[in-house]
């Protein structure tokens, strides 16, 4: 009995604390909230907006930067498959986050499970950047090596699946073709002895036909006058600078102080160039043309080679214009020399990019020489 009476005083005790006593309910008044846990609150919701509208605008992969970044990268010549490898790096962070969370809880820093987590990875993070800003060079082109070891691997997977490796043609200008789609084809058939490959060097004006009329996969050429064709995707690879240059012993040489009318005697080789380039020739050129079919400018002595056009002037008085990688070997031995014109301030440059049809879909070894073209003209740059 006693046990029992026991019992029942203590559900009684637990019903007459907790509210429920002879049916009847007890409300303890909640407690009162003061003008400082209001303003707290809202500072407190205050932050996680921000919070989440920092991430949905700049997350890589659902915030608002996420389109607009994709087809900017797209549009300055990155392909799918370096935009992919490059969000994924960026997202592999987020992917092991609970990893960070785990250790953090389980292992404090310092008496911290987050201040100092978060400093460190702060500190860890502007060194960092502060590496890259000072070897940012040396980063891009460990970068380039490694898509472009990927992209090499997954060309030649392709043309094992397809049993076949395709013809891929491309037309190159003359400027471009020497500096860089040459050396470019030469590494990729080393790298695929299978591939097959058709390399046209030609003038400017003959190179863009062939895109036009589809003789070609992808054109390489000097790409500041077809920004405005809509049929065409421009994917740039970057700007060189040109220098004028003469044989040894030339008679310009001589003279101290040039002016236009000194040079203009002398026949200026290059190929044929788009309208938009007569600034390189009007006032050395006395013998230029304009083609009244394309309306394209045709200096004194039109070559559809640079190499004919080296030969040219190493053994006559013509001048002509070239990068200074495709002369130094030829000054090194004495047949060439650079040519400067004072009056001219501002130095030839070549706005070099990868021209195709819209609607054509590039093979994987296409982009495979892109990506070796893209590589060459930034060492050329660097250079």
């Amino acid at each position: 009995m006693k046990g029992a009476r026991d019992d029942h005083n203590v559900r009684l005790s637990l019903s007459e604390n907790w509210g429920d006593r002879g049916g009847r309910s007890i409300n303890h008044p909640a407690p009162s909230r003061t003008l400082e846990d209001d303003r707290h609150i809202s500072r407190l919701m205050l932050f996680f907006a921000i919070v989440y509208v920092v991430e949905g605008i700049g997350q890589a992969r659902v915030g608002i930067i996420y389109q607009p970044l994709t087809y900017y990268l797209k549009e300055t010549g990155w392909t799918p498959v370096q935009v992919t490898a490059y969000f994924a790096v960026l997202n592999f962070p987020w992917i092991i986050k609970p990893v960070f969370g785990l250790v953090s809880d389980f292992v404090p820093l310092l008496g911290y499970r987050r201040k100092s987590y978060l400093i460190v990875s702060s500190l860890c993070a502007a060194a960092s950047y502060a590496w890259i800003a000072r070897l940012g060079d040396d980063v891009l082109r460990m970068a380039d090596e490694l898509v472009s070891r990927a992209e090499a691997i997954s060309s030649s997977l392709q043309m094992v699946r397809d049993g076949r490796s395709g013809r891929l043609r491309v037309a190159a200008g003359v400027y471009v073709h020497d500096i860089a789609v040459r050396p470019a084809a030469i590494e990729l058939i080393k790298a695929s002895p299978s591939v097959r490959l058709e390399l046209l060097e030609r003038e400017w004006t003959a190179a863009l036909a062939m895109l036009v009329m589809d003789r070609v996969d992808f054109a390489v050429l000097d790409v500041s006058a077809l920004r405005g064709v809509p049929s065409l995707r421009v994917e740039p690879l970057g700007k060189l600078q040109g220098v004028y240059y003469c044989r040894a012993g030339h008679p310009l040489l001589k003279k101290t102080a040039r002016r236009p009318e000194d040079v203009r005697p002398y026949p200026f080789v290059f190929s044929s160039m788009s309208r938009e380039k007569i600034g390189l020739l009007e006032d050395i050129d006395s013998g230029f043309t304009v083609d009244s079919t394309t309306g394209d400018i045709l200096p004194s002595i039109a070559v559809s080679s640079f190499s004919l056009g080296l030969e040219i002037v190493a053994g006559t008085d013509a001048i002509s214009l070239g990068h200074i990688s495709q002369l130094k070997d030829g000054i090194a031995a004495g047949r060439l020399a650079l040519l400067d014109l004072p009056w001219r301030t501002r130095p030839p440059v070549a706005e070099l990019g990868i021209a195709y049809k819209r609607d054509r879909t590039l093979p994987p070894v296409g982009r495979t020489l892109i990506n070796l073209i893209r590589k060459r003209v930034r060492a050329v740059e660097r250079s």
